[in-house]
């Protein structure tokens, strides 16, 4: 695997906290605004990662969708880094 900026292994933290990441926890919690762009990189450089439409409230109460990223099952990071 390619080296990962500084961005990327945040993020990349950030989902094997959490579960996944959309684009307001990137902007919230790591001050990251294209997280598109970034998950396109991490792909790149070889990172498995899928893409589901979650539900979120907005704040008049509706619902609107957005991208939620997750790391593939069977993808373990730490070993990965090793490689």
């Amino acid at each position: 695997m390619k080296k990962l900026s500084k961005t990327m292994e945040q993020i990349l933290a950030y989902m094997t906290a959490h579960g996944g990441i959309t684009q307001a926890d990137a902007f919230l919690h790591l001050g990251v605004g294209r997280l598109g762009a970034r998950i396109y990189d991490m792909r790149e450089r070889g990172i498995p990662i899928e893409a589901r439409m979650v539900g979120v409230k907005k704040k008049d109460g509706s619902q609107a969708f957005v991208a939620k990223y997750f790391i593939a099952d069977g993808f373990d990071p730490r070993l990965e880094a090793d490689a």
